[in-house]
């Protein structure tokens, strides 16, 4: 986001909770966590996130959460870059740490490992751009 004095901030974003799952059964969320098929997989159903941005405005769809990330990278590597480290540094413990705070009553826990899954999927997807950012 840029700012009327021209210094560019990371904006806050909200309400993500379609993005890890909440739209889904856990039955449904069981099956993805323990399929062989790859186009099933719980990664596969990350890698299909879309983001509420478009590239143009004429795009019929939103851009992938990775490819947005990706443009505004482009458009200031060395913030892409820096945020890519940071991630980097973010341990799959700890993103497992982060989802079991959340209290039994308001995610199962089938919700649970299915929401580390999709965080690990969308860590390692930033985490590969970051050659694309040299």
């Amino acid at each position: 986001m840029r700012l009327p004095d021209g210094i560019v901030h990371l904006a806050p974003t909200f309400d993500h909770a379609p993005s890890l799952g909440c739209h889904e059964l856990d039955s449904k969320k069981a099956r993805r966590l323990n399929t062989a098929d790859h186009n099933f997989t719980v990664e596969a159903f990350a890698s299909k996130a879309r983001s509420a941005l478009y590239l143009n405005e004429n795009d019929a769809q939103a851009l992938l959460t990775s490819e947005a990330f990706l443009e505004a990278a482009l458009q200031l590597p060395a913030a892409g870059r820096f945020w890519v480290e940071i991630l980097e540094q973010v341990s799959d413990a700890e993103i497992g740490i982060l989802v079991d705070e959340v209290p039994p009553a308001r995610c199962s826990e089938i919700s649970a490992e299915f929401a580390k899954r999709i965080m690990l999927a969308n860590k390692r997807a930033l985490v590969a751009l970051k050659g694309a950012l040299q």
